[in-house]
């Protein structure tokens, strides 16, 4: 299915927030390991969901890093509303997520 160009704009809104995420999350976090993201466009912005991605050392996630997230939802939304998109409730999308290897 061919995308529109106001879900192709809108695409690459998320992609730059993303990325600007993703540099912030490296600078700050060694463990970081990545971010993903999903979202249904015809439910947008309310679907979009953004999981960074930890490793789990000595269990430094629950102590020094998820207490964290709630920062990161502010800041995620703020890059957004740059961008012209506003969350109703961004701690529904945005989480920390710990990888257990």
């Amino acid at each position: 299915m061919k995308m529109s160009k106001t879900v192709k704009k809108l695409s690459a809104k998320v992609e730059k927030v993303m990325n600007q995420l993703d540099d912030l999350l490296k600078l700050e976090f060694p463990t970081y390991k990545g971010i993903t993201h999903s979202v249904k466009f015809d439910l947008f912005p309310g679907s979009l969901f953004i999981e960074c991605k930890f490793e789990s050392v000595n269990n430094e996630f629950s102590t020094a890093i998820k207490p964290l997230e709630t920062q990161y939802q502010k800041k995620l939304q703020k890059l957004l509303i740059k961008q012209g998109i506003v969350l109703k409730v961004p701690s529904q999308n945005l989480a920390f997520i710990c990888e257990q290897e």
